[in-house]
């Protein structure tokens, strides 16, 4: 059953289109987009609900104005087979245009064009179908309404902005989470720099049944942005699922010491002694960044410090070996971890250093191909030699000492 979108909500607008356009935006009924080269507002979506296909009629004013764009940037395209069609009709460019100002748009107008054509009845029923699709497609809006997930927010990312997820595709973040073994119930650290799409990823492959410590490096917790389109993980990342933790923590915390009933504090490492890594919450100041988040006792934390992680997952721009070696240890024996990076340098030079490391065992280094499938034989898709590199991912097993 489809929900319907409600006013505030997330939605990702996909344009069936030539161009494919993906635009992430909050439904609210007065605010305008351009999809697909048109630009309307998000009134005018007749009953959005998700996973919904939409057609509906643009204005003529709208219309008139991209065609000018269109002119301007030299988009024109030449002759192709919807003109010689056009020609065969009994309508010109010109009438059409008189048409829309009249206030016949949408599906009225393309009944009405396909009625008009002469040709159209000779046709085969296939033909026809094509015939009526490229007219919607001209003078309608085809759009998908989807709910926000972790394979449209890499593709919009890597369009707009692909060094902030740390050009992570679909088939990275999937191969990620199956290498580090992320099941319902498990324990997963988590070292990131993608605006939270690492965790996003684990908490959806998982249906939030995880338990997530999410560790950062300097003084104030990270920005997960990502979970903002989200309302579901809004709420979850402030339970005891999920837990931001300081990297330093991991070291200056005393495991085995009974004072546990103090709140978790960020502070910068170099103001956090080893005999006082343990403070009181009121002593300090936190940001506006750690009130969104769950903020457990010292001894949640040293438990499960003390019981170990199941599944390490790392994906930042600059992976040490001193950082991997310190995330590796807190692995409990059998415990699977996995290493995204971009670049092939970084990885095999950990490569090499975890091959004579005891602590791990099956190391794998793979690059994360993209493919593009062959649907109908004889044809060849447009794209097919050309996608880039998907990253590669160093993954392998920790065993006992």
């Amino acid at each position: 059953m489809t929900e319907t979108v409600k006013e505030g909500d997330w939605i990702a607008l996909q344009s069936l289109g030539v161009s494919s356009d993906l635009v992430f935006t909050r439904f609210f009924p007065s605010r305008s987009v351009k999809v697909g080269g048109r630009k309307f507002r998000l009134s005018e979506l007749p009953s959005p609900k998700y996973g919904c296909r939409v057609d509906f009629a643009v204005k003529a004013n709208s219309i008139d104005s991209d065609k000018k764009q269109e002119e301007e940037d030299g988009k024109v395209a030449s002759e192709n087979n919807d003109e010689l069609l056009l020609k065969q009709s009994s309508f010109t460019s010109q009438d059409i245009d008189n048409l829309r100002k009249s206030g016949i748009v949408g599906e009225e107008l393309v009944s009405l064009l396909s009625q008009k054509n002469p040709s159209f009845s000779k046709l085969s029923k296939f033909a026809q179908e094509k015939y009526i699709t490229r007219k919607r497609r001209k003078h309608m809006v085809s759009l998908l309404i989807q709910r926000p997930n972790c394979s449209l927010l890499c593709e919009w990312y890597l369009k707009k902005n692909p060094e902030a997820i740390l050009r992570l595709c679909p088939v990275s973040i999937g191969l990620l989470s199956r290498l580090a073994n992320v099941v319902v119930e498990s324990k997963v650290l988590i070292l990131e720099d993608t605006l939270g799409l690492v965790c996003v990823s684990v908490a959806e492959r998982t249906q939030q049944q995880v338990y997530i410590t999410n560790v950062f490096e300097g003084e104030h917790p990270p920005g997960l942005e990502l979970f903002d389109f989200f309302p579901s993980l809004r709420e979850w990342r402030r339970t005891s699922h999920f837990v931001v933790c300081p990297m330093n923590m991991l070291t200056l915390l005393h495991r085995e010491e009974e004072r546990d009933s103090f709140p978790l504090s960020f502070r910068k490492d170099s103001q956090v002694p080893k005999s006082d890594s343990v403070v009181p919450g009121d002593s300090l100041t936190s940001t506006k960044d750690s009130n969104k988040y769950y903020r457990p006792i010292v001894g949640q934390l040293k438990q499960t410090l003390r019981e170990g992680f199941t599944s390490l997952i790392v994906a930042c721009r600059e992976p040490t070996w001193e950082k991997v070696l310190l995330l590796i240890s807190q692995l409990v024996p059998n415990g699977s971890f996995a290493i995204y990076h971009y670049s092939l340098s970084y990885l095999s030079e950990l490569h090499y250093l975890l091959l004579k490391c005891p602590l791990v065992i099956a190391i794998q280094l793979e690059e994360c191909a993209q493919l593009e499938h062959q649907i109908l034989s004889g044809r060849s898709h447009p794209i097919m030699s050309s996608l880039p590199t998907g990253g590669f991912i160093l993954s392998g097993i920790r065993v006992e000492s």
